[in-house]
C-alpha cells in the first residue's frame, strides 16, 4: 500500500472516529518510515566505508609507486656517480 493511501485511510479512520484503528495504522506508518530511514543510513555508511577503503588502497598504491620511483632515481644517481668516478680515475691514469 502506498504512503498516500495509508494516510488517506488514516484520515478516514479519524473522520469516522475509529481511534484505536487510527492509532494502530499511525504506529505502522511511523515504524515503516523509521525502518526505511534506518536502512538508508546503514546503506549510506556502508558506501562511505567502501569508498574510504578504496581511497586508502589507492593511496597505498600511489605511495608504493612513488617510493619505487625514488629508489630507482637514487640507484641511477649512484650508478652515475660510480661511472663518473671510474671515468675520472681512468682519466687520471692516462
Amino acid at each position: 500500500m502506498s504512503d498516500t493511501s495509508k494516510f488517506e485511510q488514516l484520515l478516514d479512520l479519524l473522520v469516522n472516529e475509529d481511534k484505536d484503528k487510527a492509532e494502530e495504522l499511525f504506529h505502522d506508518i511511523v515504524v515503516e518510515k523509521s525502518k526505511e530511514i534506518y536502512q538508508g543510513l546503514i546503506e549510506s555508511e556502508e558506501k562511505k566505508t567502501k569508498l574510504k577503503k578504496q581511497l586508502k588502497s589507492q593511496k597505498k598504491t600511489k605511495l608504493k609507486k612513488q617510493l619505487t620511483q625514488k629508489k630507482k632515481k637514487t640507484k641511477l644517481k649512484k650508478t652515475l656517480k660510480t661511472n663518473q668516478s671510474r671515468k675520472s680515475a681512468e682519466m687520471q691514469q692516462i
